[in-house]
This record gives C-alpha cells, sequence and structure tokens, in this order.
C-alpha cells in the first residue's frame, strides 16, 4: 500500500472558457431547478455562469444557509439561500482565491477560510457585513487550511507556513486570536474538509505523518496525532484521504479514496468510537469515493462518490452495516461533480454543491442540491 504526499497548492479552476460568450448571466437568486420530487436528491437552484465554483455550505435549521466558493474571475463569494433564491454577496478577499471552508452554528456566528490569500485568512459574518481576520507571518506564504467555530467566543483558523513547513491553529476567543504550533500540519491532498469539531473538546484535522496519512485531534486542552489504522487497503492500492467529519466525541468519520494500477481500489471507510479508528466492514459498493461526506442525522453517512470507470457520479449512503447507492441529479443534461455537503442540523434533511460539466478547462457553473424535505 502507497500513501500519495499531500499537495500543498491550492487548486482553483481556470476560466479557460473566457473567450466563449458567457449564455447565461447570474440572476440574484440563480436559475430555478426543475420541478422534482420534494423528497428524494434534486437540484433546487443554478448558478450558471461558467467557471463558478462553490465548494463549502453553512446550513441552518429554520434559516437561510450559505454557499461559499469562487466566481468565475477567481473573486470569493457567499450565496445565500433564502427560502429556495441565491443571493450572492462579495467576500473580502483578493483575486485569485477562492473559500474552501465555511463554518457556522447559527445565522449571526458565519465563518469562512480562504484559499490562495495572502496570510491564510478568514471572514467572518458580523452586523457590519463580512469582515476579514489575516494571520501573516512576515513574508512567508501562508495558506488556509480551514476553519471551525462551537460558539462566537470559541472558533479555530488553521494554516500553514510554507516557508517553515509548520502547520499553525489559531484561536478566537471572541475578542483575540492565540496562536500555537501543531505537531503535524493540516493537509490530506484536498483543499475542502480538512477540518472538522462537534465541540470544544472534539476537533479533528487530516494530516499526514511518516508518509502515512492521520489525524489530528484536540481533546480541549492540547493537539495530538492520532495514526489510522494500518493496511488500509491491499498491497499496491495508493491510498488518498478525503475529509473529516465529527458528528460528535464519539463518532468521527473518515473516508479514503484508494487506486490500484487497474482502477478503483475497494471503498474504505474509518470511524471514530471515543477510543480508537477502525474501518468498516461489510460490503461496500464497487465505488471511488471522491469527495465530500455528511452525517445523514440519524447516525449514517451521505458520500460523494463515483462509478469505477468514473463515468458517473453516485451518492452512496452508509447506515448501521448497510449501503445504498443513488444517482446524482443531472442539471442541463450535463453530470454534477459534488464539492460540498452539509446536514441541515436537527433534520435529516442534506444541502450539496456539485460543479456542472466539470472538464479540464472548466465548468458550466454550480448546482445546490438538495435531500429531503
Amino acid at each position: 500500500m502507497t500513501h500519495r504526499l499531500p499537495a500543498r497548492s491550492r487548486w482553483f479552476a481556470t476560466p479557460a472558457l473566457a473567450a466563449i460568450t458567457v449564455l447565461a448571466t447570474a440572476l440574484a437568486g440563480g436559475a430555478p431547478a426543475q420541478a422534482a420530487s420534494s423528497h428524494g436528491w434534486r437540484v433546487i437552484r443554478i448558478v450558471q455562469p461558467f467557471n463558478t465554483n462553490l465548494l463549502a455550505i453553512a446550513a441552518f435549521r429554520g434559516s437561510p444557509a450559505w454557499v461559499g466558493g469562487g466566481t468565475p474571475a477567481e473573486a470569493p463569494v457567499a450565496y445565500h439561500l433564502v427560502r429556495g433564491t441565491l443571493h450572492p454577496v462579495a467576500l473580502p478577499g483578493p483575486t485569485p482565491s477562492f473559500v474552501n471552508s465555511m463554518s457556522a452554528t447559527s445565522p449571526t456566528n458565519v465563518w469562512a477560510s480562504l484559499s490562495n490569500a495572502p496570510g491564510g485568512p478568514v471572514v467572518r459574518l458580523t452586523k457590519h457585513g463580512w469582515v476579514a481576520h489575516a494571520f501573516p507571518i512576515g513574508t512567508d506564504q501562508i495558506l488556509a487550511d480551514g476553519v471551525v467555530t462551537l460558539s462566537p467566543k470559541d472558533t479555530w483558523a488553521f494554516n500553514y507556513d510554507v516557508i517553515t513547513k509548520t502547520g499553525y491553529a489559531y484561536h478566537y476567543n471572541g475578542l483575540s486570536w492565540h496562536r500555537q504550533a501543531l505537531p503535524a500540519s493540516v493537509d490530506a491532498n484536498s483543499d475542502t474538509g480538512l477540518v472538522s469539531g462537534s465541540s470544544p473538546s472534539n476537533i479533528w484535522a487530516l494530516t499526514f505523518v511518516k508518509n502515512r496519512y492521520a489525524s489530528l485531534r484536540y481533546n480541549g486542552k492540547k493537539w495530538q496525532v492520532i495514526p489510522f489504522p494500518g493496511s488500509l487497503a491491499p498491497a499496491g492500492t495508493t491510498v488518498f484521504a478525503r475529509e473529516i467529519l465529527a458528528v460528535s466525541e464519539t463518532d468521527v468519520w473518515a473516508p479514503i479514496f484508494t487506486s490500484t494500477k487497474t482502477g478503483v481500489g475497494p471503498v474504505v471507510l474509518l470511524h471514530w468510537n471515543g477510543a480508537r479508528w477502525s474501518k468498516i466492514t461489510g460490503k461496500p459498493p464497487r465505488a471511488a469515493l471522491v469527495g465530500p461526506l455528511a452525517s445523514d442525522g440519524s447516525g449514517g453517512l451521505w458520500l460523494s462518490a463515483s462509478n469505477e470507470a468514473f463515468t458517473k457520479p453516485l451518492l452512496l449512503h452508509y447506515s448501521r452495516g448497510k449501503w445504498s447507492t443513488y444517482t446524482v441529479p443531472t442539471a442541463g443534461g450535463k453530470d454534477l461533480s459534488i464539492t460540498a455537503l452539509a446536514l441541515i442540523p436537527g433534520s435529516h434533511s442534506v444541502l450539496g454543491a456539485a460543479l456542472i460539466g466539470e472538464t479540464p478547462g472548466g465548468n458550466f457553473g454550480t448546482a445546490v442540491l438538495k435531500y429531503g424535505p
């Protein structure tokens, strides 16, 4: 089994389609989706310009959600989803940069981190609008790895110093920031989903130590490295840590994408029970875990995947040892590449964001999806 080294460079789709006339402008509310079932997975809104990349979601029960990412001009943006209508809001950040993480506990405590921006900044929603907090270290290049908020007086921002190759966690107590060096840097070959937390004593991140993927955990007192189990996949398989999701102190998840010289490897899903990581057993579907995950609100998970040939996106559902496979809806006849999933707290409904017709040259915009009522 081999492990791919984590990439420190940050990705953003290059607008190769800029020479093409944009056929549809960005409506203030986004384009409406086609009529669909009110409970299964369906597209509820479309943001139409080419190369609109929405990559993160902050959801609330009974309140508007936020969906963050970047515009076709590669400027950071957040869309406020209010009663099915999307309202774009420009975020304070340079061009190029984009939202790679969002976290919130209420409509008045919403945070986002910006990738590709000097100082590895995070932005916070206040009554005066979005306000930026940057973390420069001399003239070093600082990369943002994510943000987790537990309350207005308890927020963590994570970044990486490219020059010293040091990972840092910054804690905000509502008034000021406190910096501490991490025992390992935050990264797992992914721009999104690197950090997650459910309480002040249960904050997690993905890392890479001694040529192996591992997890970082903050237990309320200190950060420590917790290795993943060995032998995640058969010999000759390459593994890629994808994202991490902390539901509670006894319920943390980490999906692993695997590949071999001949194609897709086995589905690997890791679970933390409060004491140790273990690999979920059973009969997983033959698919590739290629994207984000979210709680289903009932102890199970939704996971983004593709078929073995990488020709069709899928949504996998795991619950109490049982796997189910769902077809991802299309938009305008084009496949969707899911970039974000988030449970609406206190419900069984899930929101998603997905790039439309993604190719190496760009995409045809972003779709917002929903499962459940």
